[in-house]
């Protein structure tokens, strides 16, 4: 599955990645060739980490607060990326007047590809309850 290169994790069943759908703020870079990682001060950067998935396939579980709606969108001849099912769910939610909260990637159709998509629809406006 990963051609000819050998295998960064040679102890884990690592099957396919999917792209985290927060950011996340970094810091410490180094320059490429950095030779003592503990000179590396670099400023912070946002970016959007990658998760290798292991074993078989599993979609992320989603909360629905009271108030929202849990949908999906499977199409066996779409193999898509992450941000495409991404712009999906949140079109899907739009067309209903809501915001789309929460998001997983469905069914695997190559390496960072998939094949689907299930989101969390929530009004406009919503607010989590202090007690949730």
């Amino acid at each position: 599955m990963w051609g000819v290169s050998p295998p960064v994790y040679p102890g884990r069943d690592i099957t396919n990645i999917v792209e985290s759908s927060h950011y996340q703020k970094i810091g410490g870079w180094c320059r490429q060739g950095a030779l003592n990682a503990a000179k590396c001060k670099g400023a912070q950067r946002w970016i959007k980490p990658f998760r290798c998935l292991e074993g078989p396939f599993q979609s992320d579980a989603l909360l629905v607060p009271e108030g929202c709606l849990f949908d999906h969108i499977h199409n066996a001849s779409r193999c898509w990326p992450f941000v495409r099912w991404n712009q999906t769910g949140a079109a899907a939610c739009q067309d209903r007047n809501m915001q789309m909260r929460s998001f997983a990637m469905l069914l695997p159709c190559g390496i960072s590809l998939f094949s689907g998509v299930e989101f969390v629809c929530c009004p406009k406006h919503f607010k989590v309850p202090a007690d949730g």
